[in-house]
């Protein structure tokens, strides 16, 4: 039987986070939280369980996605990340221009997109 394969989800909305950590349990994969991007690296950093891929919002207090994606080259690993955001798109594309992301995902998306996408990452890597 294959390992479940395990996702860590970054987002300051309470509602988002239980919204696609039910809908990616239900799709069969191991969830991790973070409230923002410093709770979600300070996750990666100091944890054991590595998640096999990153959900992460752009904007978000403390140390916003654009932060983490920067941070996350200190690691000894390397982790694929999908980055979401609810900006419009010229302020997000501004954002990104930054840093290079493995996908991203512009919010509102729908379940099919998003699974569409963690697949996709998770084919790659593996």
């Amino acid at each position: 039987m294959q390992k479940k394969k395990t996702i860590l989800i970054a987002d300051d909305d309470a509602i988002i986070r239980r919204l696609l950590t039910y809908q990616l349990t239900l799709a069969g994969y191991d969830v991790l939280a973070a409230r923002d991007g410093s709770e979600a690296f300070n996750w990666l950093r100091d944890h054991r369980r590595r998640p096999d891929l990153l959900l992460l919002d752009l904007f978000m207090p403390r140390q916003s996605g654009l932060e983490v994606i920067e941070s996350l080259k200190s690691l000894p690993f390397k982790i694929p990340v999908i980055l979401m955001s609810g900006a419009d798109r010229p302020l997000a594309r501004q954002g990104l221009a930054r840093v290079q992301v493995d996908a991203f995902l512009a919010k509102p998306f729908s379940v099919e997109d998003l699974l569409h996408s963690i697949e996709e990452m998770l084919q790659v890597i593996h």
